[in-house]
């Protein structure tokens, strides 16, 4: 079972796990039991007979069929029904199940990974999820950290994302520059990996340096519409709590105007105007703090 936060590749994990398993020739099927309502995701994981059901023209192979021999990899499990939670629980001790409207059950032999993001110890308490089947699928258990909490895997990251763009599209990127990784270090990335690719990606297209390498500005301009850069300037203590009043609105004003900064594309005039405060001030505090164009 893969746990983590939404976006940390829980999925991209579940590949690697399956490629490197004694069962890569065969099958890895996947279901997003999130994405597929309710009514139709029995007939995906299970299959139906024709005539099963009004629009059942046709025998339809279910995707837990799909994956004997190979992997079967249920993303989102924690959005299974109580009534599919049954019956994949019985799926897993038999090994068998029934199509929707068959008369004879099919054998399956497949490997299970699940993934989650779900607090699933919480929901067997408050009896949302079936204890029996959390206790079997959480045979072995990998918790995926966030990104924030494994920023040396950024640089890495970046190049396998830029290696990607450069195949999908057919074009040349030099790669990423230090100043821009600084930048993107010091970045919260509440969206995880995923959130990573979809900056690295905007970062190729609008590329339009000569040596076509992504620099530090493109990243701003695409960190601007996303969240506030963490601040790299030591106050003392963050910790409002161990900290007087003028501490801490000081640290709270800086954090204000380095985001100023930031989405200015370090324009201190765009940045006071934005704050609604003369550029002197502006350049007084910046000069206070020492908060440049170079060190945003």
């Amino acid at each position: 079972m893969l746990r983590g936060e939404t976006g940390v590749g829980k999925d991209l994990a579940a590949t690697i796990i399956h490629d490197y398993s004694n069962r890569a020739d065969e099958s890895f099927v996947v279901v997003n039991c999130a994405a597929i309502p309710e009514n139709l995701l029995e007939s995906e994981l299970f299959g139906h007979c024709k005539g099963a059901f009004t629009g059942a023209n046709v025998d339809k192979k279910g995707m837990v069929a799909m994956a004997d021999k190979g992997t079967l990899f249920l993303d989102e499990i924690g959005d299974l029904s109580p009534i599919l939670q049954a019956k994949m629980l019985r799926v897993l001790q038999e090994k068998k199940f029934l199509p929707i409207g068959g008369k004879k059950e099919i054998y399956s032999d497949f490997r299970l990974i699940t993934a989650t993001h779900r607090p699933l110890e919480d929901w067997v308490k408050k009896e949302k999820f079936r204890q029996d089947l959390f206790y079997r699928i959480n045979q072995f258990a990998i918790t995926l950290p966030k990104l924030s909490d494994r920023k040396e895997d950024i640089p890495k990251i970046v190049n396998l994302f830029i290696n990607e763009y450069m195949k999908e599209n057919n074009v040349h990127i030099a790669g990423c520059s230090e100043a821009a990784l600084k930048t993107l270090n010091k970045y919260k990335f509440p969206g995880n990996v995923r959130e990573l690719k979809n900056i690295v990606y905007q970062a190729c297209l609008f590329i339009d340096n000569k040596d076509r390498r992504i620099g530090k500005q493109n990243i701003i301009d695409r960190l601007a519409d996303a969240a506030i850069v963490e601040s790299s300037f030591p106050i003392k203590n963050m910790d409002i709590e161990n900290n007087t009043l003028s501490e801490a609105c000081e640290a709270f004003e800086l954090n204000v105007i380095r985001s100023a900064l930031i989405e200015s594309g370090g324009s201190r005039t765009k940045a006071a105007k934005k704050l609604s405060v003369p550029k002197r001030t502006l350049a007084y505090k910046c000069k206070k703090w020492n908060i440049s164009p170079e060190n945003l």
